[in-house]
């Protein structure tokens, strides 16, 4: 049944995703935070800084995939990979 099936998008679709992404984990991560400083619990301080630190990646994901960036790049996996790192890295639980 799936195997007939041929998917048809272009660029647009998955950039637009990933603005959805970003927008859904970056509420979460503040309602989380929100919900930390009001009560203290160490959970929603750490669930609230992964959900931040996803968004931030799903941001950075749909800047570099966007149509107004699309040849000014060289390599858009490059700077994925390296702003990725980044983050990952400042968003690392200590």
């Amino acid at each position: 049944m799936f195997g007939r099936m041929t998917w048809k998008s272009n660029g647009g679709n998955a950039h637009v995703a990933w603005r959805r992404r970003y927008g859904f984990g970056s509420v979460s991560g503040a309602m989380s935070l929100v919900r930390y400083y009001t009560k203290k619990t160490s959970a929603f301080l750490l669930l609230g800084r992964r959900f931040l630190g996803t968004a931030l990646l799903n941001g950075y994901h749909a800047a570099i995939t966007s149509s107004f960036l699309a040849g000014r790049t060289p390599s858009a996996q490059v700077h994925f990979r390296s702003g990725a790192e980044l983050l990952l890295a400042c968003f690392w639980p200590c």
